[in-house]
């Protein structure tokens, strides 16, 4: 009886590659014929075509496995967002082939992408750095196989607390695959790098701010096929397809002279992306400094907003909260943009995220934190 080049690929990964061997013993494969290539959902479901790895040699299989694999460790999918699904995919194969090049693993499937130094950034920056070109990523390569966020019915979408226990099983597999590979005496010193950015990987602050924000958003988004099919596969994300899908946001921002105009048109940029995913129908600017300054209003058909100082003085962002509870307004999320230096409501009658500026916390009774990294320059 003939071997299958898939079998001898698997044996192969166990003798030589235990890292991503291990880690295709957690995350098995399976064969599906509409898929052209290989792809991975979310759930960490590994797909691929019996065709397609019938006609590689035994080391592109492996490297395609791994390739697959490295979007699951990297957890892709969870960290796409709002984001293009295909440039999103070929930043996180530059972010994978780099890495698999770097430590010889297989042999690379022809035409892939390939951007070297990539296995150093984040995908986030690598996603930034790409042109908005129709193909996703300027002509720099082939996907093989995507980051599928699909073959998940409406109603199956993982949960923000089911996701987070998904992102920290990944990470324990990870790591103990990693304790094997170097008993083995298999990893390498970049390997071992990569290992523990992705154990110890932080979240990008606008990403925090998204989840704080989608997750405040009524119950009647739904799953939008036709317009988000991902590079050819039957694998396709959610949307939210109405204005209105949250009553209103509030945005105040800290007008003390400690926030610069840099530092504002920074979190507007990111500000503006979010919106446009929640699609709030009504929007407040609250400018506040000793007291509340200024309250511009926009509606969901004046996106994008601008954001620019009115004020200048003392701090005291309680002001915000007053404001809107004396003019009647409970919005379904606040966010205010502040160095931290400021008092702060005993409690928050609405959802509330402090944008902080610097590594201020703010206390627990007041609503999260996210500390904002200003890109400057």
């Amino acid at each position: 009886m003939e071997i299958s080049k898939l079998t001898k690929a698997r044996t192969q990964l166990v003798l030589d590659y235990p890292f991503w061997s291990c880690l295709l013993m957690k995350y098995p494969m399976k064969a599906r014929e509409d898929i052209p290539t290989l792809a991975v959902d979310r759930r960490g479901q590994i797909y691929y075509n019996e065709k397609f790895i019938e006609s590689l040699e035994v080391k592109q299989i492996i490297w395609g496995i791994c390739h697959e694999l490295g979007h699951m460790i990297g957890c892709h999918a969870q960290r796409m967002h709002h984001r293009n699904p295909k440039k999103w995919n070929y930043a996180g194969d530059a972010w994978i082939n780099d890495w698999l090049t770097a430590d010889q693993v297989g042999h690379p499937i022809p035409g892939c992408v390939y951007m070297p130094g990539s296995r150093n950034e984040l995908i986030e920056n690598i996603y930034n750095k790409l042109p908005d070109s129709p193909d996703g990523g300027g002509g720099q390569g082939k996907s093989i196989g995507g980051i599928g966020d699909g073959l998940l019915p409406e109603g199956e979408q993982k949960s923000k607390e089911e996701a987070a226990a998904a992102e920290a099983e990944m990470k324990v597999a990870v790591a103990q695959a990693a304790n094997v590979a170097k008993m083995k005496g298999k990893m390498s010193a970049h390997m071992k790098q990569i290992v523990d950015d992705i154990i110890n990987v932080k979240t990008p602050w606008y990403d925090i701010l998204e989840r704080f924000m989608t997750s405040k958003v009524k119950n009647d988004s739904s799953w939008n096929r036709p317009n988000r099919r991902f590079i050819g596969q039957d694998l396709y994300l959610p949307s939210l397809d109405s204005i209105g899908a949250m009553d209103s946001v509030a945005i105040q921002i800290d007008e003390s002279g400690s926030i610069g105009t840099e530092e504002l048109n920074y979190f507007a940029g990111h500000m503006n992306k979010i919106l446009e995913q929640c699609r709030p129908a009504k929007v407040y600017v609250i400018h506040t400094d000793s007291e509340v300054s200024c309250v511009e209003e926009f509606t969901a058909d004046q996106y994008p907003i601008t954001l620019e100082r009115r004020g200048g003085g003392g701090t005291d962002m309680r002001e915000g909260f007053n404001w809107l509870l004396e003019n009647g307004v409970t919005p379904a999320a606040m966010v205010t943009l502040t160095d931290g230096y400021t008092p702060y409501p005993e409690s928050v009658p609405f959802p509330t995220i402090w944008a902080m500026t610097t590594d201020q916390v703010a206390p627990a009774e007041a609503g999260e934190t996210v500390n904002v990294e200003v890109a400057h320059g």
